[in-house]
């Protein structure tokens, strides 16, 4: 799962973002999924 490019996310940034996949998947949510779902939905870019 990316979660940003090198120059464009920071490390606090990029944990934040692995800390909410991992919330996600103890909560039986595929991260990747719901990214998906949101860009299509138009809520994420």
């Amino acid at each position: 799962m990316g979660l940003g490019s090198f120059g464009r996310v920071s490390l606090a940034e990029a944990r934040k973002k692995a800390a909410s996949a991992r919330e996600q998947v103890s909560n039986d949510t595929d991260p990747i999924k719901q990214r998906r779902l949101g860009i299509q939905q138009g809520n994420l870019k």
